[in-house]
This record gives C-alpha cells, structure tokens and sequence, in this order.
C-alpha cells in the first residue's frame, strides 16, 4: 500500500514550484476578490442533457485551450465585456479623442500655413495642381477621420444611455 502524501513529506520541489508560480499571480486578484459582487454567481440547478450533435460535433469543447499556458500580460484587460461604456475602449476617453481631433486640425492648418510659405518662397512643387491634390487629400483624410472620431462619441454616448436603461430595469 502506498504511503499518503502530506505537505510535511512532498520534499522541496513543490514548494520551489509554488513560489515559482507566484511571480506569474496577480496578487491583485485575491486582494479584489471579497469586493466582486455575489450577483455574478449563478446557481445551476437544472437537469443536463447531451443530445447527438454535441456529442458528433463536440460543441462543449468547441474553444478548449490547445495548451496550459500563461496568458501575455495584460490580456484580460483587452478582452470585450458584455456592457462597457465605450464602443472602442482602446481609443482612450471622450477628453483624449476631443484632443486627437483638435490635433488633427492643428495639423492640417499647419500644413497648410507651412505649404502656402513655400509657395511664397517658390519652394513648392513644380506645378500648382500637384500642391492643391496634396492638400485636397489631406484634407479629405483629416475629414474622415475627424467624422469617424465624432461618430464614435456619439455612440459612446448612446451606449451609457443604453446602459444606464439597461442598469434602471436590473435593479428594479
């Protein structure tokens, strides 16, 4: 019969693994734990069935890992939440896109301020139309972006009013 294994006796590879392995934790997690709320545990009390497609096509484990790996940092971060207050989060805050589009504009009047210089100094392009298909260019992108960035706060905004309906019916 083989002898039971207990903590006292495993030897001193587990316990190098073990403090290996906290270097990878975020200690954060289990500090933030007693603060996550008990509504986000849901109870399953109903009878399961396998039927003969999920067994033919095994749509339960449809996205199992391929390998145990530890995820890149940062990575839980970048996943979509099923309500966020941002169609886009990674393009940065309502202030930070207000200030993309004021760059964008500084950068187009600056282009055209130093384009006109040249002009005067008769540095410019060889021919006229060259510089006005330039600038038409330039401002056409300019237009798309700063219309896309414009776009994108106004959902941003129908998206916490959506959200704060959603939040008035949940909690009753």
């Amino acid at each position: 019969m083989v002898d039971p294994k207990t903590v006292d006796n495993l030897g001193l590879d587990p316990s190098v693994r073990w403090a290996q392995d906290q270097a990878y934790l975020d200690k954060s997690l289990a500090k933030e734990a007693p603060f996550v709320s008990r509504s986000t545990q849901i109870d399953v009390a109903q009878p399961f069935y396998r039927s003969e497609f999920d067994t033919l096509f095994q749509t339960s484990s449809r996205f199992a890992p391929w390998a145990l790996l530890y995820s890149p940092a940062g990575f839980n971060l970048q996943k979509m939440r099923l309500f966020t207050f941002q169609i886009i989060p990674s393009l940065g805050t309502h202030e930070f896109l207000s200030a993309q589009m004021q760059k964008i504009r500084d950068k187009v009047d600056n282009s055209q301020k130093a384009r006109a210089q040249r002009r005067q100094e008769g540095k410019g392009s060889e021919y006229e139309w060259e510089d006005e298909k330039e600038e038409e260019e330039e401002l056409r992108e300019s237009k798309t972006l700063i219309a896309l960035l414009d776009y994108l706060q106004v959902l941003d905004t129908l998206l916490s009013q959506i959200n704060s309906r959603r939040n008035q019916y949940s909690k009753g």
